[in-house]
């Protein structure tokens, strides 16, 4: 019999005998006394019970389960980390795996991206076609580079600014889109070009055109050169290399969509709507469907 049993005995049998003693055999006043007493003994039973009961708690909790439970506990850590472990390690080979498979087909879609260019389009930049706004000053410079596919204009027009009141303004046309050569583009003074312009930038503000022209010597221009056409001739080298190497109808198995003018989709393209007749991006006329991978 534990301890906890033990007390919980001797509070039933005292429990016994005060019921079975005959309130008759004592006075009023000697009940009152054995029965203070007898409440203290209760008292002092009930407090040893729940002093015993709330040592087996703090046994059981601390001393018999905790361990067990940082056991289990460890455990469970021990096998999550692994299932994890062995999770990411998996995703990162089939990553792996997928980036050595995507690498023919981001260099498949880079080649079409240069058979689609367009080398029929007119590449310079025309002097009426640039707009100052509230008919300020501007001031054409000429070209400060001027190559087969690229021609960057430089021009000095007003601004709004009540002091450096004049902005050299550098304007580009290139006969690569932005998807195969990224040019600086951006906040480039008040002026409007009527054409979508490969490269629009603002090079710096002065005073007068005197000021801008003498800051423009030679060492500054060909730091602008290469500043400004960025990585132009490594992508046309890379094009001259995929016009000797390929031709349009070595992708015929994933074209989608066709047009007379020689612009095409494949099935790399995200076109929606590919049941539809597709409006040709160059010439804007219909484009005729192509065969895909998948009809055949």
């Amino acid at each position: 019999m534990s301890r906890l049993e033990e007390l919980m005995e001797k509070q039933r049998a005292l429990e016994a005998t005060t019921a079975a003693l005959p309130a008759d055999e004592l006075t009023l006043a000697q009940q009152v006394i054995d029965n203070i007493r007898k409440v203290e003994d209760v008292d002092a039973q009930d407090s040893a019970l729940r002093d015993t009961a709330n040592t087996e708690v703090s046994r059981l909790a601390y001393d018999v389960y905790r361990p067990k439970i940082e056991l289990l506990e460890h455990e469970r850590d021990d096998r999550i980390e692994k299932v994890e472990r062995e999770r990411d390690d998996a995703r990162d080979e089939k990553q792996k795996e997928k980036e050595a498979l995507q690498v023919v087909v981001d260099q498949a879609r880079r080649i079409i991206e240069f058979l689609r260019v367009d080398d029929t389009r007119n590449l310079a930049v025309v002097d009426d076609d640039v707009k100052v706004y509230r008919d300020r000053e501007k001031e054409n410079l000429g070209y400060l580079f001027d190559d087969a596919w690229l021609g960057i204009k430089l021009y000095i027009v007003g601004n709004a600014k009540p002091k450096n009141r004049l902005s050299l303004v550098a304007i580009g046309q290139c006969l690569f889109g932005d998807r195969l050569l990224e040019l600086r583009s951006g906040y480039a003074a008040p002026l409007n070009y009527r054409h979508h312009a490969s490269l629009l930038a603002s090079i710096r503000d002065a005073p007068s055109i005197a000021d801008h022209l003498a800051w423009l010597d030679d060492s500054r221009r060909q730091k602008l050169i290469v500043e400004l056409t960025g990585d132009y001739e490594k992508v046309k080298a890379e094009y001259l290399d995929v016009l000797a190497a390929y031709e349009r109808h070595d992708f015929e198995e994933l074209m989608t969509d066709q047009c007379e003018c020689g612009y095409f989709y494949t099935i790399l393209d995200n076109i929606s709507r590919r049941d539809e007749s597709i409006t040709c991006p160059r010439c804007q006329h219909l484009m005729a469907k192509g065969t895909t991978m998948k009809e055949k």
